[in-house]
């Protein structure tokens, strides 16, 4: 997905752009002419280089997310030509209900959220993260990994909700997929409230003893 320096007629910027001559306004499916860019080719028989697994890599993925850091390619085509055909929405909600409503689609891209919203709502203004914020996130997210060591882990969604309350950034919690069930959400909030006052406790015994 590349951002047009020219809006389209209805006043969309967001486009879907395959890089074949050809650019979609994803606000009204208008077609117009674009570069050719060779970079959007993607060779399906070559396969990726093997790479480990770890927490920290599954988080950032749903924070790049958050932050739209992301192409139109990471939504399938199928769950694109569904959500277009029920345009038009108002907001991330409507998009999420009509998202659970399909049935037939293998993937219906919930992390996606944010991208969605702001392709498809051109009305809403979706706020995203700084550079820094983003490190501090990480940061949290650091201490919660380390602090959980055996046992199953909190829910990687709620962790990005709970890092995004802790930052003072609530208003993009409003546009990204959450855990609905109250006994799960209680469960987690107690956990975490409790590594983090663990974590300022260790702070604190440690500055003292530094100023002792």
């Amino acid at each position: 997905m590349k951002g047009s320096d020219v809006p389209c007629e209805c006043g969309g910027a967001v486009y879907d752009e395959g890089g074949f001559g050809l650019a979609f306004c994803l606000t009204c499916g208008l077609g117009r002419a674009s570069g050719l860019d060779s970079n959007n080719f993607v060779y399906q028989d070559r396969l990726p280089g093997h790479q480990s697994y770890t927490r920290l890599k599954r988080f950032k993925k749903y924070l790049c997310r958050a932050m739209r850091q992301q192409s139109s390619c990471t939504v399938p085509q199928d769950t694109w030509d569904y959500l277009l055909s029920h345009r038009p929405y108002r907001n991330t909600r409507h998009i999420q209900l009509t998202l659970k409503k399909a049935r037939h689609l293998k993937r219906k891209c919930y992390d996606s959220l944010p991208f969605l919203t702001s392709a498809l709502c051109p009305q809403v203004v979706v706020p995203t993260l700084g550079q820094q914020e983003k490190l501090r996130a990480i940061q949290h997210f650091k201490t919660i990994d380390l602090s959980i060591r055996t046992g199953p882990f909190v829910s990687y969604l709620f962790c990005l909700e709970y890092i995004l309350k802790k930052m003072g950034r609530e208003d993009l919690c409003n546009f990204i997929n959450r855990i609905q069930c109250p006994k799960r959400r209680a469960a987690y909030q107690l956990r975490l409230d409790q590594i983090f006052q663990d974590e300022e406790g260790t702070c604190i015994k440690s500055l003292l003893h530094i100023r002792g």
